[in-house]
């Protein structure tokens, strides 16, 4: 190698290193040129040269003028041994850091470790290290997802550089990226006082660091506090670049913690972002399976209609207070005796409520039934059907389906109370009553006197 210096007072200058003949030589080719900061008390300048790490001998540069150019050929024969330097090894790769082993067979004073960044062509980290012939070191300071190389050469007591040594390409790791940002719900407990529809809808931001590598989806999870619902746990994957969700039919009157984890392209999976809250009261849900039946006896003409239906499945969050239940007149099936027969013909007027009807909780527990019941007097000479609403103290639910038609018949005329008789003439009797009060459910057509 032939090195050509054009060198200022400080030291300082530029470097053309050549292959082969001397740099005046038409024969002579240059394979690098760098800039140098050199050092009056040095005798050595290394120069970067196609990937190869050359330490030349040089006179000392404080005896350079200004304006001055030296011309200097140093020859640097390559030193003995210099085949001694055995295969790499890396292992261990991290983001930031590797493990690079070496081993040499012949003696060396100390190792100098370049690690060249491949995509950028450069050095990026310069080591001296002891002249062991078995050696590891730690590479630390790179740059996650980036693709390096570590050369190395062994410098002998007498100050020669080995032949340069390359590892294999590798390439650093990615991490895990951040937490996502500015988690938040548009379904908080301060809510309005309109019962919560049970979806729970969420949004955030991405992580300001994927890890370097790209955020390929995000992971959702929604727990309840209490001990008893953990098994019901919610989670759902949303693909990038989506950053919301919903999860419907949210356990209502329920605090909640809800987790959002980035993964990126390595799968990596970022700390939690955590949001705790309080869900809303929302409505019962419909009681299920509602019956009427008609009770009593028509020669006492007493009736009452038996309504019993199941408790509703969901009481919204929050304990159930009372049932509300409804009825309407069930048109075209007044003077009808079978219910079969009637059912596809009816259609619902208005509905009126006929009974309020106080929950007791305890009833499910020691009797071991979820059925509800009450009877109710109704118009005589009529057809209806019944359905039930639940309340529990905030919101009502919506009715359930309604019960098959049950008609209430008419029955016997009350008794008149006892007639006045008034004789007014010999051939003429006056007979007086007070007006009937009930009908038995049908218009009188006569009286029998």
């Amino acid at each position: 190698f032939r090195l050509q210096l054009a060198c200022a007072k400080t030291g300082g200058g530029q470097a053309i290193v050549c292959m082969g003949q001397h740099p005046s030589s038409q024969n002579s080719r240059t394979c690098s040129g760098c800039r140098f900061e050199g050092d009056a008390q040095r005798n050595k300048v290394v120069v970067d040269a196609a990937s190869l790490r050359l330490q030349v001998a040089l006179a000392a540069l404080e005896q350079c003028s200004e304006t001055q150019t030296s011309q200097t050929s140093a020859s640097c024969s390559a030193p003995l041994g210099s085949t001694a330097l055995q295969s790499i090894a890396i292992s261990e790769i991290g983001a930031h850091e590797v493990i690079c082993s070496w081993l040499y067979t012949g003696k060396a004073i100390c190792f100098h470790l370049s690690v060249i960044q491949i995509a950028k062509d450069r050095e990026v980290l310069f080591l001296e290290w002891p002249g062991d012939s078995v050696a590891t070191c730690l590479l630390h300071s790179l740059e996650r997802m980036q693709m390096y190389r570590v050369m190395i050469q062994a410098e002998t007591s007498r100050g020669w550089l080995s032949t340069a040594k390359l590892s294999e390409p590798f390439t650093t790791l990615a991490e895990a990226p951040g937490s996502v940002r500015g988690l938040c719900s548009s379904d908080s407990s301060a809510q309005t006082l309109l019962p919560w529809d049970g979806d729970l809808a969420l949004s955030w931001e991405p992580p300001e660091d994927d890890g370097g590598a790209e955020i390929e989806h995000y992971v959702a999870q929604l727990k309840p506090s209490n001990s008893k619902r953990q098994q019901e746990a919610m989670s759902c994957v949303v693909s990038a670049p989506s950053c919301s969700c919903t999860f419907r039919r949210v356990w209502p009157n329920e605090d909640v913690c809800i987790s959002v984890y980035a993964c990126n392209a390595s799968e990596l999976m970022s700390p939690a972002a955590l949001l705790e809250l309080h869900t809303a009261v929302g409505k019962p849900s419909c009681p299920g399976e509602v019956c009427a039946q008609l009770q009593g006896e028509e020669s006492l003409g007493t009736f009452c209609v038996h309504v019993h239906w199941i408790v509703p499945e969901n009481d919204g969050g929050q304990p159930l207070e009372h049932y509300l239940v409804y009825s309407t007149v069930a048109r075209g099936a007044a003077n009808e005796t079978s219910v079969a027969e009637t059912r596809d013909i009816i259609s619902e007027d208005s509905w009126f409520l006929v009974a309020q009807i106080p929950e007791f909780r305890s009833n499910i527990d020691t009797i071991g039934s979820r059925r509800r019941s009450c009877a109710v007097e109704m118009p005589l000479n009529r057809a209806y059907r019944f359905c039930v609403a639940a309340h529990n103290g905030d919101h009502q639910g919506p009715f359930s389906k309604a019960s098959a038609v049950v008609r209430v018949p008419a029955k016997i005329p009350e008794a008149p109370e006892a007639p006045a008789v008034n004789t007014t003439e010999a051939e003429a009797v006056l007979i007086e009553w007070p007006k009937l009060c009930d009908d038995g459910g049908l218009p009188l057509e006569g009286l029998l006197v």
